[in-house]
């Protein structure tokens, strides 16, 4: 008697079971993806079960040869160690900065939905402050707010006669759309020029579209070394000077991992490794003597918030311990003093 066979009766089934599986175990993965970017900032450690893990997301730069950020991500890094025995473990999550996220302005727009991006740092503003929750510590020490100038070869020696702002209004100066520093030139009455891409700006210098390109001190050298193929070098005759304190600015929902980063930020300072790493990071490549003999010329920032930089010691008198303690600024002046 011939044996019958059931297997085109049960496959079928079975089959269709593993697909509606599979379809779910996707859905849910892709729901638990959705949520964690959208909506969490920590997870549950699945070995202790116990303690929750900080999760922090903060973008690269803008492109492979953009280094800007590395000092800004090693720094949040050390803070979050600083305070781990207090606050508890933590991960940092790099987004690329590249593609969708070219900009700060869109690192602030997913900031503000609370996804993608965890912190953004920034030179602080009054609207800032107003729309997200800053670690209120200067990761720069107001340095950021000392500036030089990219231009052409050419060029470098042709600003030797310019000592006022007035003067300087008449040279058109290069800087990014969505930069801070861009308001404060104009706000001044400086002809500024912009680009939304970073990079470009050093291919609109050597086009001619401008003659100066504003660089925080401790910027150009390894943007030359990406950018400057021969044709561009640091401007030799002026530099910049406004307040300046640039903070990492969280979501307002995150209100206590900004204050747990502000505290990490204090320690470091006071134990010294904030001043270290930014020499080690930033200053490292700085002339010595880079600022001595140059015309300083001061702009006003009326976009400072009054908290700056921590709410109870006015920016003069910030300003003046920096100046006389930080070993960066031995190496800028050469400990002489600036025109």
């Amino acid at each position: 008697m011939q044996k019958k066979s059931y297997d085109h009766f049960i496959s079928a089934p079975i089959l269709m079971l593993f697909i509606y599986l599979i379809s779910q175990l996707s859905l849910c993965m892709n729901y638990r993806s959705f949520f964690s970017i959208a909506m969490a900032n920590t997870v549950v450690d699945p070995i202790a079960n116990k303690k929750t893990i900080s999760v922090i997301r903060i973008r690269t730069g803008e492109s492979t040869f953009d280094m800007r950020m590395n000092y800004d991500v090693a720094l949040l890094r050390a803070a979050l160690e600083a305070t781990e025995k207090e606050f508890g473990p933590y991960e940092i999550q790099l987004v690329s900065g590249q593609g969708s996220l070219i900009s700060k302005r869109a690192a602030f727009d997913q900031l503000k939905k609370n996804q993608i991006i965890t912190v953004e740092p920034s030179l602080t503003s009054k609207e800032l402050e107003r729309e997200f929750e800053p670690a209120r510590y200067p990761i720069h020490l107001g340095y950021s707010g000392m500036r030089i100038f990219i231009t052409r070869t050419e060029l470098k020696l042709s600003y030797q006669k310019i000592f006022e702002l007035n003067q300087l209004a008449k040279v058109r100066i290069g800087s990014g759309f969505d930069w801070p520093d861009t308001q404060i030139m104009r706000s001044n009455g400086l002809k500024v020029v912009t680009h939304p891409n970073y990079k470009m700006l050093f291919s609109f210098l050597k086009e001619h579209k401008f003659e100066l390109l504003s660089r925080a001190i401790y910027e150009p050298w390894s943007e030359l070394r990406s950018f400057g193929n021969g044709s561009l070098e640091v401007e030799q005759s002026l530099f910049l000077h406004y307040p300046a304190a640039n903070y990492y600015f969280f979501n307002k929902r995150n209100a206590a991992l900004a204050r747990r980063v502000e505290q990490g930020l204090s320690k470091l300072d006071k134990n010294g490794e904030l001043e270290r790493m930014l020499s080690t990071h930033l200053f490292w490549q700085v002339p010595k003597g880079l600022l001595k003999g140059r015309t300083r010329l001061e702009l006003s920032n009326s976009d400072l918030p009054t908290t700056a930089p921590f709410g109870h010691l006015n920016w003069k008198d910030w300003w003046s311990h920096v100046s006389a303690t930080a070993s960066a600024n031995k190496i800028l002046f050469e400990s002489g003093a600036a025109n």
